[in-house]
């Protein structure tokens, strides 16, 4: 899933992103790590984006973060924690149950 704002050259900033998807079915870390840990599973849509996964959200010094797994295939997996008020674009996109 992407806001409306995070298209083209545009961003939305997290705290924004987060009340957007208040009612929407978001996955949690726990998805982020398992698929860390088996990189095989990760679905061949997210090669090459910071997918997030928004279900859990961390704070450290005051500062919000998600969890974002980077893949571009292979062996490498990196799992960066993206604050909440910083730019979220169209390669940040939201993990999400299908309805």
């Amino acid at each position: 899933y992407c806001s409306q704002k995070q298209t083209g050259n545009s961003y939305i900033i997290g705290h924004e992103l987060r009340e957007e998807l208040k009612d929407k079915p978001i996955f949690n870390a726990c998805l982020c790590d398992w698929l860390a840990a088996n990189p095989s599973y990760i679905p061949k849509e997210f090669y090459g984006l910071a997918v997030c996964f928004w279900g859990t959200i961390y704070t450290s010094e005051e500062i919000l973060y998600v969890k974002s797994l980077c893949y571009t295939g292979g062996t490498e997996v990196n799992v960066y924690y993206h604050p909440l008020n910083g730019g979220f674009t169209s390669m940040n996109p939201v993990v999400m149950h299908i309805q």
